[in-house]
């Protein structure tokens, strides 16, 4: 599904079973190459065994796009003092990956913003829940210096209902992609940034990754986004995605360039699997010795292991702070397909 103009659609793509194996999602490299091109009333377009278009159908049969039952925000106390953004309103710049455009608008005061729009295209319950909660804890969570400021809620024309949310855009690009030498305050930040989720705010990322931080080319730190699968206390809390282990892997990753972990499931990963490898062979420019990060690390590690397990909230989690400022509200709904 990609945004067209004020549309939101999904275009089927239809070609020889091999060009699309099982769990590769070829499907979006492939109509990425033309969907600029294809006329608003195209729903399914045919691709030859090199994934070229051969065809085009405007067939309303050929329509997949399913109905997602968005809440209006009118029924929504929990979002009514979040600033909004009609989805007219907003000019496809790029699209930054499933469900992640770039976008731009100008405000009410005619300033030009170039910023992120998440929204969930699917109409599953599950994910749903996800994009919901991801949204009203993003708005409440109080600025920080290390996480992409949210921006504004995104309405749909017709009813107002709430379609996603945008972030400010950050041009820096991720970790994952990293062409400068990695700097010691980057860890140093990353270790504050987590120690205040996890023991502040009693919220747990959960999904802490390279290619999940940020850097900030106007103020040379690094920003945390996706929370997707994050934990507001206890629940939603899983068990092998505590916020610790993922800094020891994302910091093992990128020193070394070692993505052989990645694979392994996150509740057969252990913190000894990186600790205990005598020599981290270091593949990234580093501002400072490895020495340095390792054993920074390491100190880290320790005293997060003596307030007790990784894997829960901490008992030092301010409860009150929690009540009156990170609203998880859920809102019960039937889906349906349509």
């Amino acid at each position: 599904m990609f945004g067209t103009g004020d549309r939101l659609r999904m275009v089927k793509v239809k070609g020889a079973a091999k060009l699309f194996p099982p769990d590769e999602d070829r499907e979006i490299p492939i109509l990425a190459q033309f969907a600029d091109y294809l006329s608003p009333e195209v729903c399914a377009v045919t691709v030859d065994d090199d994934g070229l278009l051969a065809g085009v159908s405007t067939d309303p049969k050929e329509d997949d796009t399913p109905f997602v039952a968005y809440l209006p925000i009118s029924v929504v106390e929990s979002l009514g003092d979040c600033r909004t953004v009609q989805y007219s309103k907003l000019q496809e710049v790029d699209r930054l990956g499933p469900g992640v455009g770039l976008l731009s608008y100008e405000d009410e005061y005619g300033i030009p913003h170039k910023v992120a729009f998440k929204f969930n295209p699917l109409d599953k319950p599950q994910r749903l829940q996800m994009a919901w909660d991801e949204l009203n804890l993003l708005k409440s969570l109080p600025p920080h210096p290390n996480i992409v400021p949210f921006d504004r809620i995104v309405l749909e024309d017709v009813e107002s209902r709430v379609i996603g949310f945008t972030t400010k855009y950050i041009s820096g690009g991720t970790l994952d992609n990293i062409n400068v030498p990695f700097r010691f305050e980057w860890l140093q930040q990353l270790t504050q940034l987590v120690d205040f989720l996890n023991l502040e705010l009693g919220i747990m990322h959960q999904d802490i990754a390279p290619r999940y931080l940020l850097i900030d080319p106007d103020t040379h730190k690094i920003l945390l986004f996706d929370f997707d699968w994050a934990a507001n206390g206890k629940k939603r809390l899983l068990e092998g995605r505590d916020d610790v282990t993922a800094v020891v892997f994302t910091l093992y990753e990128l020193i070394t360039n070692d993505t052989q972990f990645t694979s392994i499931p996150h509740l057969n990963r252990t913190l000894d699997m990186v600790q205990s490898i005598s020599e981290w062979a270091c593949s990234l420019e580093l501002d400072c010795d490895v020495s340095k990060f390792r054993n920074f690390l390491n100190d880290w590690v320790a005293t997060r292991k003596s307030d007790g397990d990784l894997g829960t909230i901490s008992q030092r989690t301010q409860l009150a702070y929690m009540a009156g400022t990170i609203n998880r509200a859920r809102v019960q709904c039937t889906f349906r397909a349509g």
